[in-house]
């Protein structure tokens, strides 16, 4: 038993780089014997070994932060929450709860992004227009000017 533990520990301490979690340490472990360890026996583990895993409750934190920072930055600059998620490789869903809460915090003017969903909405009913009639026809242009003249 004290063999398997000591050896457990030896690969731990090989394959765990600074800056790991204990979960990523755990799977680095994993990947390395071939068999799964609890999260408990790792953080033991690497508590008697002496090394410090790295927090990831606030990784995820920084992560999120960043984020957003680029989020606000692409919505400012006019790109669709859709577009946004393309290029950080994000859901969508994700992008557009980021930009719910920096509107929340202040940090997006909500104004601006309603009008940039409004225009989006009216750029996507553009196809439709010219099987309306002309009263709807000329409704719709007085909504487009609307919108799009602030």
């Amino acid at each position: 038993m004290k063999h398997w533990q000591a050896n457990r520990r030896a690969v731990l301490a090989e394959v765990f780089m600074p800056g790991m979690t204990v979960s990523e340490a755990a799977d680095a472990l994993a990947m390395a014997l071939g068999t799964s360890f609890s999260i408990a026996t790792v953080r033991n583990d690497l508590l008697e070994l002496g090394l410090t895993p790295a927090n990831g409750t606030e990784r995820r934190r920084v992560a999120t932060k960043s984020r957003r920072e680029e989020v606000r930055a692409r919505v400012l600059a006019g790109e669709s929450p859709r577009a946004i998620a393309q290029q950080l490789h994000a859901a969508v869903d994700r992008v557009k709860a980021d930009i719910q809460a920096l509107v929340a915090e202040g940090e997006l003017p909500e104004e601006m992004i309603a009008r940039a969903f409004a225009m989006r909405q009216i750029d996507a009913l553009a196809r439709y227009i010219p099987a309306l009639g002309p009263d709807a026809q000329a409704a719709y242009e007085k909504l487009r000017r609307a919108v799009f003249s602030h």
